[in-house]
């Protein structure tokens, strides 16, 4: 080329165009040109000569998409640097709105409390008016019945009716007697039965017994004995539900309390019931006021009986030597636990038929339940809470909250709307976690080894493999079905059936396991462990029961909540084994795993929420730094376009000088908008990091109490049984006893038993008998 070189051209073509790819095609040879083009020019990619046709194009083509991409990126970032600008001056005029609106609001709240102050007065109001009892001369002429002898007839009526039904009410109620009155019957006796039902109403709430809204609205036509009933059935109403939650000190009857009038209260057993009667020391002078004082002396404040009704039996003749029902307790109601109801069998899996050499055929496993998309798998129904129940006493009587059951929904399966019925979302296979969430999943069948050729296995659902599991690999998911497993790494939520062994692995499930031996290997199980052959030289932590009545135990460290069912335990030439029966110890390493889990997750939330707060402080310092700068360069700009169109015009070196200073301020503000992009994408990666994290965090401490409803409800049993033997030197450990054999036990059940002595002293110790 003339004029210049290859290198200088590059130098130039940077200059005027930075963003174009540039493309150096160069002699291997020329070593020192290659160096300064890629120092000097910024080339982008290079060739060397002779080069192929088809890598050139590839290579053009992939520039040109990327300076189109480049080039519409540098315009999306154009546009937010002048949305943000727009932005900020769009907050600022919506701060200064939203000061007025709330002033606005202020106000508006004052009015409003103003205008409630005047309905609450105006309510007031009514209620007085609604609630004054009707003046009794009024209601006399309303029903012609102001003459002093139809008064004192009615009146006298129904005194002494009122007189009979109510003390009669009151008395203790035996099943098997007769009726203690017939309402029809004291009504129909008397020739002025036919009493206006205003009167009756007037003289119901003249006495107290009832409210007014409590009687019924009867026509005056209707029967009177109908009219009584309804009155009485609901003056024992709100006799019985009197608000229980006044309390006074609690007491029984004492003979110390002062008793001036010679009363006799009695309190039945369980305190629902509290009756007085009079005794010949009893002074005639005795008023309803006594009685009450007397009462509330004795603890007695819940349920008593109105005052009006003690005055009539203190003045009846024929009831006053009985005894009456003063108070009444309040029953309480006990509610209803919730349950759960599976429609699928949720300990199907087995491992197959044991053959006679002790290995599992797997073909024989019996029917394994599909289902259907839309098939019903579970359904919850509600506890219903319980009421508390109020002794006369004024002591609350308690019933505990129903128990609740947790129903979940996993992988493949989806909730009804109102949360209580699980439903198939997909067609497969159904199955149950630890926790209690339902899955369903069709079987990931794989007809070789997990080795290299698959590498590690995770599938939320069962694995069928055809051959063994192989060392270094892992295999997560549901359930695993495979013929051996040898230096592996399992970790599931539902069983384990090996038809071989378990050899030098680390295993986890939420079910049970099934395998023909277990060597050198580490085992945590929710559920029972069956081992046909032999355990040697491993540790098992079981929820559930160890069982091996057909080979041995040697040199393991086993811990099972529910016992064990073993064959020989032990050898002579073996270390000793170390049995633990009825202890919790998987549950703790459970435990303490989440806990360790959920500790350092807790770490890393402070680290993000300290990150946060930093970045949101650089984010606000930086915010105000670009509104300063960009007020600087607009303030310039206008300086400048004024200085030009003004009729004296700027010099040539205050423009230049005011250029510059733009074009600086221009490539500032470029700098401040990048790094403001950088610390909104840190900022945004802070929270969804701190979002995930606090979700962990709520779900590993969920999981826990779920599990620990669930190791409740495991059953524990400090027992062990071995058909053959055990040596000794075997170390038994159950909740309470450790000791350590010295001599062989043949066919025996060891037990822990607890023992009282005659001082009240618990013991326990272990007990040997033989197995029956």
């Amino acid at each position: 080329m003339p004029d210049m070189n290859g290198l200088q051209f590059l130098k130039e073509a940077k200059f005027i165009s930075p963003r174009s790819k540039r493309i150096l095609m160069t002699n291997d040879s020329d070593m020192d040109g290659m160096t300064s083009a890629i120092n000097d020019g910024e080339i982008h990619h290079y060739l060397t000569k002779p080069w192929d046709e088809d890598v050139l194009i590839s290579l053009v083509r992939s520039s040109y998409h990327q300076y189109i991409d480049e080039t519409a990126k540098m315009s999306e970032i154009e546009k937010i640097r002048q949305q943000n600008r727009d932005l900020f001056w769009f907050g600022k005029n919506l701060k200064q709105q939203l000061e007025l609106k709330c002033k606005e609001l202020a106000d508006k709240n004052q009015q409003l409390q103003q205008l409630n102050a005047e309905l609450n007065a105006y309510t007031k109001q009514l209620e007085s008016e609604c609630l004054q009892t009707p003046d009794l001369t009024d209601v006399l002429q309303s029903v012609r019945l102001d003459s002093k002898t139809g008064l004192l007839t009615a009146a006298s009526s129904i005194a002494r009716h009122l007189n009979s039904v109510f003390l009669a009410l009151m008395q203790p109620y035996e099943p098997d007697a007769p009726p203690p009155f017939s309402i029809t019957a004291l009504w129909e006796s008397d020739p002025s039965q036919d009493i206006p039902h205003d009167i009756i109403h007037l003289l119901f709430r003249t006495i107290g017994a009832v409210q007014p809204a409590m009687l019924p609205d009867r026509p005056p036509q209707a029967e009177n004995a109908g009219l009584m009933t309804d009155a009485l059935l609901a003056f024992t109403s709100q006799t019985d539900a009197q608000s229980p939650h006044s309390f006074a000190p609690t007491s029984r009857i004492s003979p110390d309390t002062p008793n001036p009038m010679n009363l006799q209260l009695t309190i039945s057993d369980d305190a629902m019931a509290a009756f007085i009667r009079l005794t010949p020391e009893t002074s005639p002078r005795i008023t309803s006021d006594d009685i009450l004082d007397y009462l509330a002396a004795q603890g007695v404040v819940f349920g008593i009986v109105g005052r009006s009704l003690i005055d009539t039996f203190l003045n009846s003749e024929t009831h006053r030597t009985k005894r009456f029902r003063i108070a009444m307790g309040k029953p309480s109601q006990d509610g209803r636990d919730a349950t759960l109801t599976y429609h699928f069998d949720t300990a199907y899996l087995k491992a197959g038929k044991i053959l006679e050499d002790g290995t599992i055929d797997f073909k024989d496993r019996g029917d394994i339940p599909h289902i259907s998309r839309g098939a019903l798998l579970a359904e919850k129904t509600p506890g219903v809470p319980g009421k508390n129940g109020c002794t006369v006493f004024g002591e609350e009587i308690c019933v505990q909250m129903p128990k609740d059951l947790y129903l979940g929904s996993g992988k493949g399966t989806e909730f009804s709307e109102d949360g209580l019925k699980v439903y198939a979302a997909t067609d497969g296979q159904p199955g149950l976690t630890p926790c209690g969430d339902i899955w369903v999943s069709d079987d990931f069948v794989i007809n070789g080894d997990v080795g290299y050729e698959t590498g590690h296995i995770h599938y939320e659902g069962n694995i069928i493999v055809k051959g063994s599991v192989k060392t270094g690999f892992q295999v997560k998911g549901g359930s695993l079905t495979a013929y051996e497993i040898e230096g592996a790494e399992i970790d599931l939520t539902g069983d384990l059936n090996i038809s071989s062994g378990i050899i030098d692995s680390t295993v986890s499930v939420g079910g049970s396991i099934q395998a023909k031996f277990i060597t050198n290997s580490v085992i945590l199980a929710y559920n029972d462990v069956h081992v046909v052959k032999g355990i040697r030289d491993s540790e098992l932590l079981i929820s559930g029961r160890c069982i091996n009545t057909q080979g041995k135990i040697i040199s393991s460290t086993i811990s099972a909540l529910n016992g064990f069912d073993a064959g020989q335990i032990g050898t002579d030439l073996a270390s000793p084994c170390i049995l633990k029966a009825g202890i919790t110890e998987h549950r703790e390493r459970i435990f303490k795993a989440m806990d360790r889990e959920i500790h350092d997750l807790r770490i890393q939330l402070q680290s993000l929420e300290t990150a946060l707060e930093t970045a949101a402080q650089e984010e606000t310092g930086l915010h105000m730094t670009i509104t300063e700068h960009a007020t600087r360069q607009d303030r310039l700009e206008r300086e400048l376009n004024a200085g030009r169109n003004a009729k004296q015009a700027l010099s040539a070196l205050e423009q230049s000088n005011m250029e510059k200073a733009v074009a600086k301020l221009s490539k500032a503000l470029d700098a401040l908008f990048l790094q403001q992009d950088q610390l909104e994408t840190t900022l945004s990666k802070h929270k969804s990091d701190k979002a995930k994290l606090t979700a962990r965090v709520q779900h590993l401490e969920t999981e826990k109490e779920l599990l620990a409803t669930r190791f409740d409800e495991m059953p524990q049993s400090a027992e062990l049984k071995a058909k053959r033997s055990i040596h000794a030197g075997t170390i038994l450990m159950t909740p309470h006893v450790t000791r350590t054999l010295n001599q062989n036990e043949a066919r025996c059940v060891i037990r822990e038993i607890r023992q009282t002595d005659e001082a009240m002293h618990t013991h326990w110790y272990q007990d040997i008998q033989p197995l029956k």
